[in-house]
Protein backbone atom coordinates (compact mmCIF):
# COMPACT_ATOMS: atom_id res chain seq x y z
CA UNK A 1 0.00 0.00 0.00
CA UNK A 2 1.30 3.41 -0.96
CA UNK A 3 0.36 6.54 0.93
CA UNK A 4 1.02 10.02 -0.44
CA UNK A 5 1.99 11.19 -3.90
CA UNK A 6 4.17 9.30 -6.34
CA UNK A 7 6.53 11.55 -8.24
CA UNK A 8 7.83 9.96 -11.42
CA UNK A 9 10.23 11.31 -14.00
CA UNK A 10 11.18 9.99 -17.39
CA UNK A 11 9.14 7.35 -19.18
CA UNK A 12 6.87 5.32 -16.94
CA UNK A 13 5.31 2.11 -18.18
CA UNK A 14 2.13 0.84 -16.58
CA UNK A 15 1.80 -2.83 -17.44
CA UNK A 16 -1.87 -3.80 -17.36
CA UNK A 17 -3.66 -0.44 -17.25
CA UNK A 18 -4.44 2.53 -15.10
CA UNK A 19 -7.74 2.86 -13.27
CA UNK A 20 -9.02 6.11 -11.81
CA UNK A 21 -12.22 6.37 -9.80
CA UNK A 22 -15.05 8.76 -10.72
CA UNK A 23 -14.25 12.47 -10.63
CA UNK A 24 -10.48 11.87 -10.55
CA UNK A 25 -8.89 13.77 -13.42
CA UNK A 26 -5.88 12.68 -15.44
CA UNK A 27 -4.22 16.06 -16.00
CA UNK A 28 -1.76 17.02 -18.72
CA UNK A 29 0.40 20.11 -19.25
CA UNK A 30 2.42 22.23 -16.83
CA UNK A 31 -0.76 23.77 -15.38
CA UNK A 32 -3.01 20.75 -15.88
CA UNK A 33 -4.89 22.58 -18.66
CA UNK A 34 -6.02 19.34 -20.31
CA UNK A 35 -7.89 16.78 -18.28
CA UNK A 36 -9.71 13.54 -18.98
CA UNK A 37 -12.15 12.23 -16.41
CA UNK A 38 -15.44 10.47 -15.72
CA UNK A 39 -18.11 11.89 -13.42
CA UNK A 40 -19.95 8.64 -12.84
CA UNK A 41 -22.51 9.44 -15.54
CA UNK A 42 -20.51 11.28 -18.26
CA UNK A 43 -16.98 11.20 -19.66
CA UNK A 44 -15.12 14.45 -20.36
CA UNK A 45 -12.08 15.68 -22.27
CA UNK A 46 -11.64 19.23 -20.99
CA UNK A 47 -9.29 21.96 -22.28
CA UNK A 48 -9.11 24.98 -19.96
CA UNK A 49 -5.93 26.72 -21.15
CA UNK A 50 -5.51 29.71 -23.41
CA UNK A 51 -5.45 27.59 -26.58
CA UNK A 52 -7.99 25.25 -28.08
CA UNK A 53 -8.34 21.50 -28.31
CA UNK A 54 -6.95 20.20 -31.60
CA UNK A 55 -7.47 16.71 -32.96
CA UNK A 56 -4.91 15.78 -35.62
CA UNK A 57 -5.96 12.93 -37.89
CA UNK A 58 -6.52 12.23 -41.57
CA UNK A 59 -9.87 10.65 -40.64
CA UNK A 60 -11.71 11.40 -37.40
CA UNK A 61 -14.79 9.35 -36.60
CA UNK A 62 -17.21 9.87 -33.71
CA UNK A 63 -19.10 6.71 -32.83
CA UNK A 64 -21.69 5.68 -30.29
CA UNK A 65 -20.73 4.13 -26.95
CA UNK A 66 -21.00 0.54 -28.16
CA UNK A 67 -18.95 1.25 -31.33
CA UNK A 68 -21.77 0.08 -33.61
CA UNK A 69 -22.91 3.37 -35.21
CA UNK A 70 -21.07 6.28 -36.80
CA UNK A 71 -22.36 9.66 -35.62
CA UNK A 72 -19.95 11.87 -37.60
CA UNK A 73 -16.92 11.41 -39.83
CA UNK A 74 -14.39 14.07 -40.84
CA UNK A 75 -12.06 13.11 -43.73
CA UNK A 76 -8.99 15.10 -44.79
CA UNK A 77 -9.39 16.37 -48.38
CA UNK A 78 -12.71 14.56 -48.36
CA UNK A 79 -15.80 15.70 -46.58
CA UNK A 80 -17.81 15.79 -43.41
CA UNK A 81 -20.67 13.34 -42.89
CA UNK A 82 -23.24 13.89 -40.14
CA UNK A 83 -25.44 10.91 -39.43
CA UNK A 84 -28.76 10.09 -37.81
CA UNK A 85 -29.16 6.47 -36.72
CA UNK A 86 -26.04 5.48 -38.72
CA UNK A 87 -27.44 7.04 -41.94
CA UNK A 88 -25.75 10.08 -43.51
CA UNK A 89 -28.17 13.04 -43.57
CA UNK A 90 -25.73 15.92 -44.21
CA UNK A 91 -22.55 15.58 -46.27
CA UNK A 92 -20.06 18.10 -47.61
CA UNK A 93 -18.20 17.56 -50.87
CA UNK A 94 -16.03 19.55 -53.29
CA UNK A 95 -18.96 21.49 -54.83
CA UNK A 96 -21.16 22.05 -51.78
CA UNK A 97 -23.39 20.01 -49.53
CA UNK A 98 -25.96 17.25 -49.86
CA UNK A 99 -28.91 16.91 -47.52
CA UNK A 100 -30.73 13.59 -47.48
CA UNK A 101 -34.27 13.79 -46.13
CA UNK A 102 -36.27 16.84 -45.12
CA UNK A 103 -34.45 20.17 -44.63
CA UNK A 104 -36.43 22.55 -42.43
CA UNK A 105 -35.43 26.19 -42.82
CA UNK A 106 -36.91 28.59 -40.29
CA UNK A 107 -35.89 31.82 -42.02
CA UNK A 108 -34.82 32.96 -45.49
CA UNK A 109 -33.14 30.66 -47.99
CA UNK A 110 -30.88 32.57 -50.35
CA UNK A 111 -29.82 30.63 -53.46
CA UNK A 112 -27.38 31.87 -56.10
CA UNK A 113 -27.03 30.32 -59.53
CA UNK A 114 -29.28 27.84 -61.27
CA UNK A 115 -31.43 25.83 -58.92
CA UNK A 116 -33.66 22.91 -59.71
CA UNK A 117 -36.52 22.25 -57.33
CA UNK A 118 -38.80 19.26 -57.77
CA UNK A 119 -41.48 19.79 -55.15
CA UNK A 120 -41.30 22.78 -52.86
CA UNK A 121 -43.49 22.76 -49.78
CA UNK A 122 -44.13 26.16 -48.19
CA UNK A 123 -46.36 27.35 -45.38
CA UNK A 124 -47.07 30.97 -46.40
CA UNK A 125 -45.73 32.31 -49.69
CA UNK A 126 -42.89 31.95 -52.16
CA UNK A 127 -40.98 34.99 -53.39
CA UNK A 128 -38.69 34.70 -56.39
CA UNK A 129 -36.34 37.63 -57.01
CA UNK A 130 -34.32 38.13 -60.19
CA UNK A 131 -31.17 40.21 -59.89
CA UNK A 132 -30.72 42.57 -56.98
CA UNK A 133 -34.42 42.83 -56.18
CA UNK A 134 -35.26 44.50 -59.51
CA UNK A 135 -37.95 42.02 -60.46
CA UNK A 136 -39.98 40.21 -57.86
CA UNK A 137 -42.67 37.56 -58.15
CA UNK A 138 -44.60 36.60 -55.05
CA UNK A 139 -46.98 33.68 -55.02
CA UNK A 140 -49.38 33.54 -52.12
CA UNK A 141 -50.37 30.02 -51.21
CA UNK A 142 -53.70 28.68 -50.11
CA UNK A 143 -53.07 26.05 -47.49
CA UNK A 144 -54.58 22.64 -47.98
CA UNK A 145 -57.16 22.32 -45.22
CA UNK A 146 -56.26 18.80 -44.15
CA UNK A 147 -52.51 19.34 -43.64
CA UNK A 148 -52.01 23.08 -43.28
CA UNK A 149 -49.40 22.86 -46.04
CA UNK A 150 -49.44 24.19 -49.55
CA UNK A 151 -47.41 22.93 -52.46
CA UNK A 152 -46.24 25.17 -55.29
CA UNK A 153 -43.86 24.92 -58.20
CA UNK A 154 -42.22 28.04 -59.56
CA UNK A 155 -40.19 28.26 -62.74
CA UNK A 156 -38.24 31.36 -63.66
CA UNK A 157 -36.80 31.95 -67.11
CA UNK A 158 -34.51 34.89 -67.62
Amino acid sequence: MCVGNAILSGITTIGTGLSLTDDIKARFGASGDLSIYHTGSESHIQETGTGGLILNSSVTTIKNGSDTETIARFTENGGVDLNFDNSTKFATHNTGVKVTGIATISSDLNVAGITTVGILTAYESITVKVGAGSTELTTALSAKASTGKAIAMAMVFG
